[in-house]
């Protein structure tokens, strides 16, 4: 075993004339290339190590030309100035490592050459390892290609933006995994074989898909932090359909037309997703970034506190998590990155992203997000667990400094994302119903604290101000906020919460203890007014939020499987109960309109409906729920 050194020529690797040693290096050895340009053909000899050292000044480049790496062998490539190469010509098998690092130079994997029609194939069965820029670029040939069916891993050295860029297609069945400050650009044809890994709770990570390429990998690991640019493609419409319980596809769409698919695996839904228009790395091509939905980054705030940002168009979040975090910005007005690093100095120390860190971490260690700016006093008409839930996260943690921050973040941006602060205060009721409050721009909330209750106004259709007033005496003229009392005293006193106009019919088919339990708080109340309650929120605002009003009846089943009734908007428990039974539509999968007036023909006759007896009598009788 020896270290052979090349001469610095031009010149074929297995010719012994081209070593400083006379003896081209044999199994075992270690060849160093520094300087020209050297040609590998063939099989290589059996656990060699290529060592590609390009000092300050130096280029060297390695052709194989129709060559074998074995599983032992190693290409090592070291680049201190840009243009130290891999050029690979005919079709080459990477059966080894091929690993590039180190330096800040950039290395080019060439597949093919310009001007040639023969195409060029590198097979990765083994692994390539990127520890530093990479481009990979192809020739002028038709079939130039990267075919991928081991493991290509791309990581940043330290904690710099690194980048990989390829220009060729990439096709096989094998992994590529992305760490953490690594932007990938894919420019051309990516096969569905490939599964992109984002290294997963590292976050900081994105996939650019250029404008034409054809991206039909599968994207794992996707996280808090991550993001994909989709670069130059419109759309107007996005669905995620789940394809299994591991996973599911993204589509994008133009006039009904699919103009981007992205598989994913792991658990979402379409309400997983941040979808925005941003401006493309370095130009400005128009393009979508995806994330996942981060309540705590705010694009437009970040834009406005940061006008250099805007005046370059960078995409704020990618700006943030790859510099703006370390330069002191912070992403919202509800999380200061000051605030955060200096009350937990675990995380300064670490060097660690607070925003990511809190997210995937913090919160869950009970960490808190803390506002930009002063406190905001604790608003005891929020609910926070309620305020919470609404966020897709716990945000906010327990007891007053609980409701102090859900203040803040309801003050700031919750009102206009149309959040609702308590189940009984409906933040777009309030402002549609009082368009005066809408025109002026002003928090519902605390209108209604301040003047609204006083005015008479209602907070949602499930609280009426004046008959509550009225049906409690001892609150009249003791200037007390109505909602507030009940929130605090009234319902654990037996008072009830009135609707707002006249009062609803009670339906059979709303069971209120399973419709209150899909609320995520007590709303309803006990007794005879519940369901009359819980008919009244499901008329108002549960069916088009998918809610169920019994555990036989299932709204989304019902509106997916008679698209006729959810074109025309149409409440499909009213539909049913008043049309849809007769005509043979069925509540849910597990029953059956039709076998039940079979099985029961005096149920039948005496022309009931079927769904209520059962849940009335039926079910008490021992008789049976059929499923579809």
């Amino acid at each position: 075993m020896a270290t052979k050194t090349w001469n610095g020529r031009d010149g074929v690797f297995a010719v012994d004339a081209n070593w400083v040693q006379q003896a081209a290096p044999a199994a075992g050895d270690t060849a160093t290339i520094s300087a020209g340009t050297v040609t590998a053909a063939g099989m290589l000899p059996a656990f060699l190590t290529v060592a590609l050292n390009a000092p300050s000044g130096t280029s060297p480049t390695l052709v194989l030309s129709s060559a074998t790496l074995p599983a032992s062998d190693q290409v090592a490539i070291t680049a201190a100035t840009t243009g130290t190469a891999l050029q690979v010509r005919g079709t080459v098998n990477n059966g080894g490592s091929i690993a590039a690092s180190g330096g800040p130079g950039l290395v080019s994997f060439r597949i093919g050459d310009a001007g040639q029609s023969t195409a060029a194939v590198l097979i990765n069965s083994g692994s390539i390892l990127v520890n530093a820029n990479l481009q990979v670029v192809a020739g002028s040939a038709m079939g130039d290609r990267l075919e991928n069916n081991g493991l290509i891993l791309v990581r940043s050295p330290g904690k710099t933006p690194q980048l990989a860029y390829a220009s060729t297609a990439i096709t096989g069945n094998g992994t590529v995994w992305l760490g953490q400050y690594v932007t990938f650009e894919a420019a051309a044809a990516v096969s569905a074989g490939q599964t992109f890994v984002f290294e997963p709770g590292a976050g900081a990570t994105t996939l650019r898909i250029d404008a034409g390429a054809q991206f039909g990998g599968t994207v794992a690991g996707f996280g808090m932090g991550d993001a994909i640019q989709l670069v130059s493609n419109r759309w107007d419409t996005a669905a995620y359909r789940p394809t299994d319980a591991y996973g599911g596809v993204l589509t994008l769409s133009l006039g009904g037309v699919a103009v981007q698919t992205l598989a994913f695996k792991g658990t979402y839904n379409i309400a997983s997703f941040g979808l925005r228009e941003s401006v493309a790395f370095g130009s400005s091509r128009a393009s979508t970034a995806i994330t996942l939905s981060d309540r705590l980054f705010d694009p437009g705030y970040y834009l406005r506190q940061n006008p250099d940002i805007a005046a370059a168009a960078i995409d704020p979040y990618q700006h943030f998590m790859n510099y703006g975090w370390r330069e002191g910005r912070d992403p919202s007005l509800l999380f200061s990155v000051s605030k955060y690093m200096a009350a937990y100095p675990d995380i300064s120390r670490a060097a660690l992203n607070p925003l990511p860190h809190y997210e995937l971490y913090g919160q869950g260690e009970g960490r808190t997000a803390f506002p930009v700016g002063g406190t905001a006093a604790p608003d005891f008409l929020i609910d926070t667990a309620y305020y919470a839930q609404q966020l897709g996260a716990s945000m906010v943690p327990a007891g007053v400094a609980g409701q102090q921050q859900a203040s803040w973040s309801y003050d700031a941006t919750g009102w206009r994302q149309g959040l609702n602060p308590d189940a009984l205060f409906d933040t777009n009721y309030y402002l549609a119903r009082y368009p005066d409050i809408k025109a002026a721009g002003i928090n519902p909330l605390k209108h209604y604290e301040q003047y609204g209750w006083r005015e008479q106004r209602d907070p949602s259709l499930l609280f009426s101000t004046s008959k509550y007033l009225a049906a409690n005496r001892d609150l009249q003229g003791a200037g007390v906020q109505p909602l507030l009392h009940y929130s605090q005293y009234g319902q654990y006193e037996g008072r009830l919460a009135f609707l707002t106009g006249p009062s609803a019919a009670a339906d059979p088919l709303v069971d209120p203890a399973f419709y209150d339990k899909q609320l995520g708080a007590t709303l309803i109340p006990t007794g005879p007014a519940a369901q009359q309650q819980a008919a009244a929120s499901y008329d108002a605002t549960g069916w088009r939020q998918r809610l169920n009003p019994n555990a036989f009846f299932n709204t989304n089943y019902y509106l997916s499987r008679y698209p006729d009734i959810a074109a025309a908007q149409i409440n499909p428990v009213r539909h049913y109960e008043q049309y849809g039974w007769r005509e043979g539509r069925d509540p849910s999968a597990q029953f059956s309109v039709a076998k039940y007036l079979a099985a029961y023909p005096d149920i039948r006759r005496a022309n009931i409906e079927p769904l209520a007896h059962f849940l009335a009598y039926g079910q008490s009788e021992g008789r049976a729920a059929f499923a579809v």
